[in-house]
């Protein structure tokens, strides 16, 4: 499906929260794997003499292939590129309206040297805001 006049596309470099969980769904012809993460995006500025840090984490999936990839090469503290494109989902938990926004990945790319060790460089990650099997097409 494609829609005149407008774009939706997303890229983020950034480093790995934790390493992909991954599940297999059922599909026409057997199962399609899915994969979902956290990436944390660091903004770095100087204000007087005195260097700040806003890290943003973003939540990210991706199926069949790119899942399959996901689940083989990325872990924990791993520099990569996403490009891929906003998706939002809604539900109710307890009586109140919920909403989050992901990114559903189209393309990762590897960055950082080969040998770079996985390192926790970055804040922790926060909770996870979304719940553990909403109602919509992506099942967590």
């Amino acid at each position: 499906m494609k829609d005149r006049g407008s774009l939706n596309k997303v890229i983020l470099v950034g480093r790995l929260g934790r390493d992909p969980e991954i599940r297999y769904l059922p599909s026409g012809e057997g199962e399609r794997a899915l994969a979902r993460f956290t990436l944390a995006t660091t903004l770095v500025y100087k204000k007087g003499d005195t260097l700040h840090e806003i890290t943003e984490w973003h939540s990210i999936y991706c199926w069949g292939q790119l899942a399959d990839f996901a689940r083989e090469y990325l872990r924990k503290g791993k520099q990569i590129l996403v490009e891929g494109k906003l998706r939002s989902r809604r539900w109710e938990q307890n009586g109140q309206p919920r909403k989050v926004v992901e990114i559903e990945a189209e393309k990762i790319i590897l960055l950082g040297r080969k040998e770079e060790p996985a390192g926790e460089e970055f804040p922790p990650e926060p909770p996870d805001l979304g719940p553990s099997e909403p109602d919509d097409e992506v099942p967590f």
